[in-house]
């Protein structure tokens, strides 16, 4: 495991959120891994047009983690560095590698593992009380209006454990939304840190069942909260090689949010049934 660090840079504006963001990435698709996107060169861009768009665009975050998991040399990532200095902001980039022998069983299970990599293994994130995640090729439009709804939430006096985007049914069983999520670290190193290890790809088993169908059974004991508004992406799905939101859908999406912005957010049901509160 590499971690490159950001020189200090001067006087710092005040943010208000003290959760990092952990944006993980793959840019050597490993074996075992499904999908129909995966040109190193490609994926490269997209990565780095990510991280100008979150420098570009204060939102309240001032640490961010980029977690690498094929081994890439990232020292073509330096330049975001300083790009995230310039703006007052810090940007740590970690590469680390499966074994070359290893078979992923699929992207939900190198996600899962880049992230236990980046808790274990990074000092902010391991230090910190709870964090962001946000696969590093999307970009989140609605970020401002999201972490809005996060925030209030984790200053109530009923604090949230883990806050999802989105939280359903499907044939298999619950299904959590996991593009994007925030979550305490202690909740996550204890209930969720090797959840992914239960993730088959080619058995229809995805990281978005397994995350739900835990959620669910953690209910009863843990506040699992819901956002009230739907995270809009820009990006494409690595899955299928098609944009995850067409512009229409974006735009309805905002609509729809513009009457929930000021929601609470909703909380898995305690039975630990998935359906959830309005």
């Amino acid at each position: 495991m590499m971690e490159t660090l950001p020189q200090a840079n001067g006087a710092v504006a005040q943010w208000e959120d003290a959760s990092p963001l952990l944006l993980t990435a793959t840019i050597r698709m490993h074996p075992g891994q499904v999908a129909s996107y995966s040109n190193p060169g490609t994926r490269i861009g997209e990565y780095g047009e990510v991280l100008r768009w979150l420098a570009d665009r204060p939102c309240g975050i001032r640490e961010f983690v980029f977690c690498e998991n094929s081994g890439t040399d990232l020292a073509d990532f330096e330049e975001f560095q300083e790009l995230f200095e310039q703006r007052g902001l810090n940007l740590r980039l970690m590469s680390c590698e499966l074994p070359s022998d290893f078979v992923a069983l699929g992207k939900g299970w190198g996600e899962g593992w880049t992230i236990e990599m980046a808790l274990s293994e990074c000092p902010l994130l391991g230090s910190s009380s709870g964090f962001y995640k946000l696969t590093g090729r999307y970009k989140l439009i609605n970020m401002k209006q999201v972490l809005r709804c996060v925030r209030r939430a984790c200053t109530a006096d009923r604090k949230p454990d883990f806050i999802c985007g989105s939280f359903g049914a499907s044939r298999n069983g619950p299904y959590a939304g996991t593009a994007f999520f925030w979550s305490s670290r202690k909740f996550y190193r204890e209930r969720l840190m090797t959840a992914y290890h239960a993730v088959n790809d080619h058995a229809g088993i995805y990281i978005e069942h397994v995350f739900g169908s835990r959620l669910s059974e953690l209910a009863s004991a843990h506040r699992i909260g819901v956002l009230p508004v739907n995270i809009i992406l820009n990006g494409i799905s690595g899955f299928s090689g098609r944009p995850l939101m067409s512009p229409a859908q974006q735009l309805r999406a905002a609509i729809r949010n513009f009457m929930k912005q000021r929601r609470d957010l909703n909380y898995i049901d305690e039975s630990g049934a998935w359906a959830c509160c309005e």
